[in-house]
């Protein structure tokens, strides 16, 4: 009784391996043998040794075809982009070492800063030293699809102690494909600060993108509103600007900054009253870029060439336009508050 049972349950498993094998299969749990077992009587057997090595053998045989796990830095997964529609992409984090510069010992310190990438981009050079510290810029290529770029999604603002003095830096954590919007509108970023600490928060600061086409030369797609977010930290509050609203606008140009007057005023009734005012009196922002076409030739060629020129003076990004907002103060008297209503290029 025992030699037949013991038969019939090797063939049951080799007909499952060959089968596994067959298509390719990994066996990750021990559920689908023991159906096959199962299948062959084996369980049926009166004998409780036969049932005991049953079962030994379901825990041998799944634990040797244990499935692998996954790379843990290049995957490919199915995320969704901004627009909540959902595609098979390949856009993952890659390591990129940066040496910030001596620690607090005045040994060279390199961290791990992360780059995106697409998954079948070849490597780089990932050494880079502490000059490099900007943004770090996506890779950009087909395997996230048409008009899509392999971008950041979410970073980490991290405090590291130098030599010379504490830096910030934002360390990129996670990737993934995200369309090329076709009119400049706001994206998603997320930066988590104070991580691994009780204070831990992430916020969505944003970050301006899309296409300016249409609006004239010169015109990028910037922040135009933003607010602030006030997180608590290890020191105390720590205020966080986010990005409200993004516009086309030319390299100069006018952001909102307001300023709050104690006003006083009549009512219906004839009463004195105050009640605070508040004045968007603006800010002129950008720089003022020097274009070929601005420089002045001072010795021309026979056939019109420009032989010698000196160049534009610099400009400055300053107020062009402005209004006048009036208004009687506390002390019953008129005051008058100027306020930016446009901005240009000028000499000053």
């Amino acid at each position: 009784m025992y030699n037949k049972h013991q038969t019939s349950l090797a063939t049951a498993i080799n007909i499952y391996l060959t089968k596994s094998y067959i298509n390719g299969l990994e066996c990750q749990s021990c559920i689908v043998i023991s159906r096959v077992i199962k299948a062959r009587n084996c369980f049926q057997s009166v004998t409780m040794w036969t049932k005991i090595i049953c079962v030994l053998l379901m825990l041998q045989v799944g634990g040797s075809f244990a499935a692998p796990s996954a790379s843990p830095v290049l995957k490919r997964s199915q995320r969704g982009d901004d627009n909540g529609s959902a595609a098979e992409s390949c856009c993952a984090r890659r390591r990129k070492m940066v040496e910030l510069g001596p620690d607090i010992t005045n040994v060279s310190l390199h961290v791990d800063v992360g780059q995106c990438v697409q998954c079948n981009t070849q490597p780089v050079d990932t050494t880079t030293s502490n000059s490099s510290l900007g943004p770090v810029l996506p890779a950009v290529s087909t395997e996230c699809g048409s008009g899509k770029e392999c971008a950041i999604k979410h970073t980490s603002s991290r405090v590291f102690h130098l030599f010379n003095g504490p830096i910030t830096v934002d360390i990129v954590k996670d990737c993934n494909c995200q369309g090329f919007p076709s009119k400049c509108r706001r994206r998603k970023r997320f930066v988590t600060y104070f991580e691994g600490s009780s204070f831990e928060q992430t916020v969505d600061v944003g970050e301006c993108m899309g296409a300016c086409s249409g609006y004239g030369l010169r015109k990028s797609c910037v922040a135009v509103a933003n607010k602030t977010e006030v997180i608590a930290g290890p020191n105390g509050k720590m205020c966080i600007p986010v990005i409200s609203s993004c516009k086309c606008v030319s390299s100069c140009y006018r952001l909102p900054m307001k300023e709050q007057h104690l006003e006083i005023f009549t009512d219906s009734n004839g009463q004195m009253q105050q009640r605070w005012k508040t004045i968007d009196v603006g800010k002129c922002v950008g720089h003022c870029e020097i274009r070929p076409e601005d420089n002045l030739c001072i010795l021309k060629s026979d056939d019109g060439g420009c032989l010698l020129y000196l160049d534009p003076a610099e400009e400055s990004c300053v107020p062009v336009q402005h209004a006048q907002e009036t208004f009687f103060s506390s002390h019953q008297q008129t005051k008058n508050i100027l306020k930016i209503t446009g901005c240009g290029c000028k000499h000053v």
